[in-house]
């Protein structure tokens, strides 16, 4: 199944979602638990300062994955909290070229994984979602 390259962009441009999208890949059947889940975002982003649990927990419920089911890229069961990568070639290429771009990058010059120019792009399509999206 393909997907729109723009919805590849909006599922890649934050970094929790980048996350996701990579803990999933890694499961063996592409699948895992809300809980697992949110661990695994915490881990990452253990650097400074680390985030709260039930924030995260929180983002990624009302923000994130929803989003990301918006795009195709993954099926999420409110009721079991279970969340299901679906494998799209786009988005792994994408995710690989970020992985790569990463690498190349001086970390004084990013924030939380974004650069500044990215970070406000990223807001200002937060702020577009959030007044155009649907009440869930």
């Amino acid at each position: 199944m393909t997907i729109p390259q723009n919805a590849v962009h909006k599922s890649l441009a934050n970094a929790r979602r980048r996350h996701v999208i990579t803990y999933l890949q890694d499961t063996d059947d592409q699948k895992t638990s809300l809980a697992d889940l949110v661990d695994y975002v915490v881990e990452q982003e253990t650097h400074s300062p680390a985030p709260e649990r039930k924030k995260v927990r929180i983002d990624l419920y009302h923000a994130h994955l929803p989003l990301l089911v918006d795009t195709g890229v993954i099926e999420f069961d409110r009721c079991s909290e279970t969340v299901r990568y679906r494998s799209h070639d786009e988005v792994e290429a994408q995710l690989d070229i970020e992985k790569s771009k990463k690498k190349d990058t001086s970390p004084e010059w990013e924030l939380d994984g974004l650069t500044e120019t990215k970070r406000y792009v990223t807001f200002a399509d937060l702020l577009i979602d959030c007044f155009t999206r649907e009440p869930i």
